[in-house]
């Protein structure tokens, strides 16, 4: 017996599996007890993949010899394969008991602790078989998963780079590596550890994913998508690689689609918060509120933890205007996640939004730390102004931040500052430089092309309201303005036009596409333009027209299209003043308007920006603007219907 043994035992170290366990099972025959004849038969049904056959071969084994203990770890890896956790982690501690010196065997009980999610327990059984066996690789590798997900990043990319440079063909580790660097918003190098991995095995279905959220970091969604597709390509079945392309989806504003990812998602995994969480990305994409919020109320029955739905929830209800109940999940959210960014920028939001200035311009400041506007921030070794130290005899340097009509509406705190004994430097767009260089006396403009000139301290204009405290009692407004049209500028365009014979109405029905709402507040010129009456000369005060317009724009030859002849917003500026009125959506002309003391007519869609604050047709900021609002999301035709009535009102005795 001990001879067929002993050749089964050679078939089985040359791998030759089958031929091994039918000599193991012909020694079984003639002796029923023979241990290593049973353990060695598990060990071969697990090398096979029949794991319930192996755990029933190395049970019988240990019942003869029950401190066997490669047959306990073994053992215990099969439990671990068959997603019996604990009953695998008690097997190793059985093992360990007998002998603690084994790395393996620490090794494997930090996996089965890692698969339940006991992190901090399985570093330090990974940093046991490590002390035991330094040169372990996958040890390496897994601590820095442990790590990793304790959100113990740097250490974890330590624990990478040991694994990585003990086997550097392991794509493992470089794609655990790329996880790290994208946790740590390192998107560029997690983009080249996640290829790294891909070249040594290019059918890893979670580098393809990791490469298309590093791809997302870096703002290039079409190629993340790409990446996502490839994954799915291997295997149709991951979950995540559908919640990715959903996500990704997401980015790129493809809403429907996006929706069909996550339902694909979900009908893969069932139970995937996380899935439930971004469909209602997609669903308040589209403006269908209430199913956005069931699916953030299904995601937060599976994690009740889970802050960023707590978050869309907040979203979907701000949506159906419940703002008081959003600003209750948002604050829920922060219970769950104290420094969460969206929460705390989502409450300031709606704080302005209802005219809780006080309140609200402190949490305004979180508007520093989301992702999205990393792109506005400046670095200076000069202090930021507080607003309470002295200004007498100092210089500061004003920068505008983010859009067109943030520089205008705010540009009007350059002369508060000055007021203030300051020497004030206001740096703007290129396209506003030329204007506000003309209208705000005794500042400084320059355009972002110019180099900045020293200073004692600096600020965003959008911060000032805050440094300032500004309530609604206290915003500067005038009904006369505070921006000027160019005189030259004015004769120029008067020329142009000609007398007027009718009442002069200057058009913006859309904005630009790279606004996060511009879905929302832009209008297709065909609606706008549907409800329009005769007897009236519109001037269109847009530069640019898209491609989706442009059939409708030769369709209504009595609307006056300028387009690249507006060479900047001095020339936008002029011919503000020289018409009667400016109907104008939610961007930057409308501002302008306002900010001329020119009449103007804001349309809104129905979640509105702060700025217009709720249930009113005025506005603080300017004294010459009248509001026009949706009534329900995405419902521009009665507002149209109110325009041209409004319209016949105003001028029916000219």
């Amino acid at each position: 017996m001990g001879g067929e043994f002993d050749r089964a035992y050679a078939l089985h170290m040359k791998g030759r599996f089958e031929d091994a366990f039918a000599l193991y099972q012909s020694v079984l025959s003639r002796n029923p007890l023979h241990f290593d004849a049973l353990h060695l038969s598990g060990v071969i049904a697990a090398q096979t993949g029949d794991l319930l056959r192996a755990a029933e071969l190395i049970k019988r084994a240990l019942e003869i010899d029950p401190r066997h203990i490669n047959a306990l770890n073994n053992l215990g890896y099969v439990l671990r394969g068959l997603g019996r956790m604990e009953s695998a982690i008690e097997m190793h501690d059985r093992a360990l008991l007998l002998e603690s010196g084994h790395a393996d065997h620490w090794y494997n009980r930090a996996l089965a602790l890692h698969d339940l999610a006991r992190f901090e327990e399985a570093v330090g059984s990974f940093r046991q078989a490590l002390s035991l066996k330094p040169d372990f690789a996958d040890a390496w590798n897994m601590l820095g998963a442990a790590l990793n997900a304790l959100t113990r990043h740097e250490e974890a990319l330590e624990c990478y780079e040991r694994s990585i440079a003990l086997n550097p063909s392991t794509a493992a580790a470089h794609n655990n590596r790329g996880v790290a660097l994208n946790d740590l918003e390192r998107f560029a190098e997690g983009l080249r550890s996640c290829e790294q991995a891909l070249a040594l095995h290019a059918g890893d279905v979670t580098a393809w994913n990791n490469r298309a959220i590093s791809l997302m970091g870096l703002d290039r969604h079409e190629e993340a998508l790409a990446s996502c597709m490839k994954a799915i390509a291997l295997d149709q079945g991951s979950a995540e690689a559908w919640t990715l392309q959903g996500v990704v989806l997401n980015n790129l504003k493809r809403y429907g689609e996006a929706i069909e990812a996550h339902e694909r998602a979900l009908r893969l995994k069932p139970g995937n918060a996380k899935a439930y969480n971004n469909l209602s990305v997609a669903l308040n994409g589209l403006n269908r509120f209430p199913e956005a919020l069931s699916s953030c109320t299904k995601a937060i029955a599976l994690n009740p933890d889970y802050s960023g739905a707590y978050i869309n929830s907040g979203n979907a209800l701000n949506g159906l205007g419940r703002y008081n109940e959003a600003i209750a999940c948002y604050s829920m959210a922060l219970e769950k996640e104290p420094d969460s960014i969206d929460a705390c920028w989502n409450i300031g939001f709606n704080q302005l939004l209802a005219g809780n200035f006080r309140e609200g311009w402190k949490n305004f400041a979180w508007r520093w730390k989301k992702r999205e506007m990393k792109g506005y921030v400046r670095e200076f070794s000069q202090p930021e102004w507080n607003g309470k130290d002295s200004l007498d005899g100092r210089t500061i340097l004003l920068y505008s931040e983010q859009g067109l009509g943030d520089t205008i509406q705010f540009c009007r705190y350059a002369g508060v500052v000055r007021d203030r004994g300051a020497t004030v430097t206001l740096q703007v767009q290129d396209a506003l430089a030329p204007l506000l260089a003309g209208t705000l006396e005794g500042v400084t403009i320059i355009s972002e092309e110019t180099e900045v000139p020293p200073c004692d301290v600096h600020l965003s204009l959008m911060s000032l309201p805050g440094v300032f405290c500004t309530v609604e009692e206290t915003i500067s407004a005038d009904k006369n303005g505070y921006i000027r049209a160019d005189a030259a500028k004015v004769r120029i365009w008067r020329e142009r036009l000609g007398v007027p014979s009718k009442p002069r109405v200057g058009l913006v029905w859309s904005g630009s596409t790279t606004h996060g709402n511009d879905h929302n507040r832009s209008i297709p010129l065909s609606e706008f333009v549907s409800v329009l009456p005769e007897g009236f000369d519109y001037i269109s005060l847009q530069k640019e027209v898209r491609e989706s317009d442009m059939e409708a724009l030769r369709e209504h030859p009595g609307i006056v299209h300028f387009g690249e002849q507006l060479a900047d917003f001095a020339d936008t500026a002029a011919l503000c003043e020289l018409v009667d009125l400016v109907v104008s959506v939610d961007t930057s002309v409308a501002h302008l308007a306002g900010a001329m003391g020119r009449p103007v007519w804001i349309l809104l869609p129905f979640n509105p920006d702060w700025r217009w604050l709720l249930k009113r047709d005025d506005s603080p900021w300017y004294p010459t603007a009248r509001l026009f609002r949706q009534e329900s999301p995405g419902e521009w035709s009665r507002v149209m219907i109110a325009v041209r009535e409004a319209l016949l009102e105003r001028f029916s005795g000219f």
